[in-house]
């Protein structure tokens, strides 16, 4: 009851984002998928929040909870209301993978990179990476270079093992969507080993996954079952 109260909830939200979010996590999903429901039609009804911030808020709480209908609904709210986001366009791009949305999140970034920002966040650029990775997006080699640098030169000692990890990945899905297999596997091997290094399982379970698939292809079966 207290957090489908929407003056209640935005005093929750105040104390930060992965708070409030931590109690929706608590939440049965039933319940949880109602209450944020309740903020959607909160929201966009008369009784909407004077708080520029506030609808942005909870779309942000929706999005860390795992509330992806909700937390696209309350962006598109809040994109109503004028206020410009950068934020807001990588939600819609991740969780809409509307194409227009992954262009302009793209377009914005390679733009930024050549006029020498070295500020651009690393959520912004590992998700056109990805998108790139997946064949969504499709800009010429030298500017998917130039990102793969920016994040590169960002990784420094054992503690980015997990970016070094998930940047080898993406060099391994291009190189298979070029039929590059020899590249492929080399990439996502090392990819195992700093997946390894990081300590994270989750990621070194994909790593492995993709390294199997990729030996697979090349018609290497006693590599992909040890993989």
């Amino acid at each position: 009851l207290l957090l489908s109260d929407m003056p209640a909830m935005r005093m929750i939200a105040q104390a930060g984002e992965i708070f409030a979010a931590s109690w929706l996590d608590r939440l049965p999903s039933v319940t949880a998928e109602r209450v944020a429901d309740r903020w959607v039609g909160s929201a966009s009804g008369p009784g909407m929040p004077e708080d520029p911030d506030a609808v942005w808020r909870l779309a942000v709480i929706a999005a860390r909870a795992g509330l992806a209908r909700q937390a696209v609904s309350l962006a598109d709210i809040d994109s109503r209301r004028g206020t410009p986001r950068p934020e807001r366009d990588v939600l819609l791009a991740y969780f809409t993978g509307d194409a227009a949305s992954l262009k302009f999140l793209a377009d914005d970034v390679f733009t930024q990179i050549e006029k020498g920002a070295q500020t651009v966040p690393q959520a912004r650029a590992m998700l056109v990476l990805g998108k790139i990775a997946e064949g969504r997006l499709k800009p010429p080699a030298e500017k998917v270079e130039m990102l793969f640098r920016l994040i590169e030169a960002r990784c420094s000692g054992r503690r980015d093992a997990a970016l070094r990890a998930q940047l080898l990945l993406f060099r391994g899905q291009l190189a298979l969507l070029e039929s590059d297999h020899v590249g492929a596997s080399a990439a996502c091997k090392a990819a195992c080993a700093q997946a390894r290094a990081s300590g994270n399982g989750r990621l070194l379970c994909s790593c492995l996954e993709r390294s199997a698939a990729v030996a697979l292809e090349m018609g290497r079966f006693r590599f992909a079952i040890q993989a």
